[in-house]
């Protein structure tokens, strides 16, 4: 694992690698450093929200094929209403803190404790 045993997190990440938390970057880094992609970022939120992904997918996006180890995830976001559908979801873009929280928010638990305060 690229992070430093010292760091506050480190007793997490193991757990997180070996659950499959992270299982498209099908490695022991994590690049603790660098940006998240959409399609990282998706993932994170279907596993983190314990949604599974769709079992059978039809082409989504025109850049997400329905052979994507993302597929099932980007489905089920787009069923959920957490992302929007559009020609192209550019799943290798970097993406925005904003869009990032765009997407937790409507999460249906997340949503739920924001509008009932």
């Amino acid at each position: 694992l690229d992070v430093e045993p010292n760091h506050p997190l480190y007793g997490y990440l193991p757990a997180l690698v070996e659950e499959g938390w992270f299982a498209s970057t099908q490695t022991q880094k994590l690049n603790p450093q660098a940006l998240m992609t959409r399609g990282q970022a998706i993932e994170l939120l279907m596993r983190a929200s314990w949604n599974d992904p769709e079992p059978q997918v039809a082409l989504v996006y025109q850049d997400v094929s329905a052979t994507s180890p993302l597929a099932g995830y980007v489905a089920k976001a787009l069923r959920m209403g957490l992302i929007q559908p559009a020609e192209r979801l550019r799943p290798d873009q970097e993406i925005s803190k904003l869009e990032f929280l765009q997407m937790v928010a409507k999460l249906p638990d997340v949503k739920k404790r924001l509008y009932t305060q």
